[in-house]
């Protein structure tokens, strides 16, 4: 019990080289009508980690840690807190702290280092800022850094520093690493879901470096947060879904690296991101409404999604009906929906795959008076175009919306995205695996993921702006151009 501020600045002081000790005394474990009340101290995983940094420590030794971690583990937690220790312990030292994207740097990271300043016994030593948590007596010297980091700038990283801390270290440019290692901190620590099997974060938990670095696996259903939260029954329905051998389940629960090959056109890493973003509904408004329509063959399903701006919705809608007026009648009764409980004045934006069945769904629609697109993205583009055909485009238009998107967490979404492969033709335009090739893999087709794919296929501005006349009612090719003037305007 510390009793005044001599005693507080005494205890921290003597936890130097013990950060368990430091994580048990400064935050108020187990105390009714607090955050904590719930826990009465840290993990044991985190327990171990923080028991070997302090015995390596006590040892004058250089420290190297990698946690492999699934989520609700409570690993960022832990790199706040010990972010803390090392600022709270140490005179003036040198933290950098960074993370996989901006977003889970600013949002996630270094928000988390915010919280548990808050809840620190010594928070009122420290003022947080978005960039920095510095000593107020000694604001210029005395702080922790949150940085963002550059592949074309990895030189950011040079320099006197004594911690790095990386989170969500699997999307973290292998360059960077290179810089930190040349730099030789006292203390290094990575982090994060193992999104991809390859690179220098890999390689400290099952490669050529893992020798040198003290690692630890943590699965989401040993910790004692995940329980308390509540987030078992979901786990179960992973194991239900996805199957514990799945890489879907692996990445984000078993703190496990996939097994799937990364000639996959979009990595695991891009659409968990996605996944987990969360976009505000101003943001989601500015934007037209548009619905893609992938159009089953075979025994393919016909797929609707809904997208708005940044944000794709949760009620995808799949038809086994193989009659074109099913599907249109669907897609209009949706689109009218939508547009009645906007009331804002605007039309949905119908974008349909106008092949087999499609073209007579399209055409209904059209007569009908409904704002529609139709596509074929079969279409090849001139050999100067970097995509081989339509459907390339898309793809790729696609994946760059999904770094900063918000996608729901719907099985057969999240596996096509991930499904088709890609390659360069001899032209060296990008080519994605068709249909076809997946179904001779034996991998489903990707009707979720091409149904969103379609809502990229004509450029919408946002409302307020000028929008395209819809070229494609009579020029397929029409959402190429549109394209081709954006992405010159870029």
């Amino acid at each position: 019990m510390v009793e005044n501020e001599n005693e507080l600045i005494k205890a921290v002081a003597s936890y130097a080289t013990n950060p368990l000790g430091y994580l048990c005394f400064n935050w108020r474990w187990g105390e009714p009508g607090t955050p904590l009340e719930k826990f009465q101290g840290p993990q044991q995983w985190q327990a171990d980690v923080l028991g070997y940094i302090g015995d390596e420590l006590q040892k004058g030794n250089r420290v190297r840690v990698s946690l492999g971690s699934g989520h609700w583990t409570g690993k960022t937690m832990l790199l706040a807190t010990f972010t803390h220790y090392r600022l709270a312990t140490q005179v003036q030292p040198q933290i950098i702290v960074t993370a996989n994207s901006l977003p889970q740097l600013s949002g996630k990271t270094w928000r988390e280092v915010a919280i548990w300043n808050q809840r620190a016994k010594n928070g009122h030593w420290f003022d947080w800022t978005a960039t920095k948590l510095a000593m107020k007596s000694d604001p210029g010297a005395w702080f922790a850094a949150a940085l963002a980091w550059n592949k074309n700038n990895p030189d950011a990283f040079q320099g006197a520093h004594d911690t790095f801390i990386f989170d969500e270290s699997a999307g973290i440019d292998d360059s960077i690493f290179e810089v930190v290692e040349g730099a030789m901190p006292l203390i290094w620590i990575l982090a994060g879901n193992r999104t991809r099997n390859t690179g220098y974060f890999e390689s400290t938990l099952s490669g050529s470096r893992s020798r040198r670095w003290k690692s630890w696996v943590i699965d989401s259903r040993s910790t004692e947060i995940a329980q308390i939260v509540g987030q078992l029954p979901v786990i179960q329905e992973w194991v239900d879904d996805y199957g514990e051998d799945s890489d879907f389940f692996r990445v984000r629960c078993a703190g496990l690296p996939p097994k799937g090959s990364f000639t996959s056109y979009i990595p695991q890493e891009l659409v968990d991101s996605a996944t987990d973003r969360q976009i505000g509904l101003a943001e989601i408004e500015s934007w037209p409404r548009v619905m893609g329509i992938d159009v089953g063959g075979g025994h393919d399903h016909s797929v609707i999604v809904r997208r708005q701006g940044p944000q794709v919705f949760q009620d995808i809608v799949r038809l086994q009906s193989k009659d074109s007026l099913d599907i249109a009648d669907r897609a209009m009764m949706l689109a009218t929906k939508w547009d009645n409980e906007a009331n804002d004045g605007q039309r949905t934006k119908i974008i349909i795959e106008r092949t087999g069945i499609g073209d007579g769904a399209y055409n209904l629609m059209l007569r009908a008076g409904y704002d529609v697109y139709g596509i074929h993205p079969g279409v090849k583009l001139e050999r100067t175009q970097p995509w081989r055909n339509i459907r390339a485009r898309c793809w790729y238009l696609g994946k760059e919306w999904l770094k900063s998107g918000s996608i729901p967490a719907e099985k057969h979404l999240l596996t096509g995205l991930m499904a088709p492969k890609y390659s360069y033709s001899d032209t060296g335009q990008l080519t994605i695996e068709s249909k076809k090739d997946l179904l001779a893999r034996g991998i489903d087709s990707p009707d979720e993921a091409d149904a969103f794919m379609m809502t990229h296929a004509v450029y919408f501005e946002p409302i307020g702006q000028r929008i395209p006349t819809p070229a494609a009612r009579k020029q397929p090719q029409g959402p190429a151009e549109i394209w081709e003037q954006r992405m010159k305007r870029r």
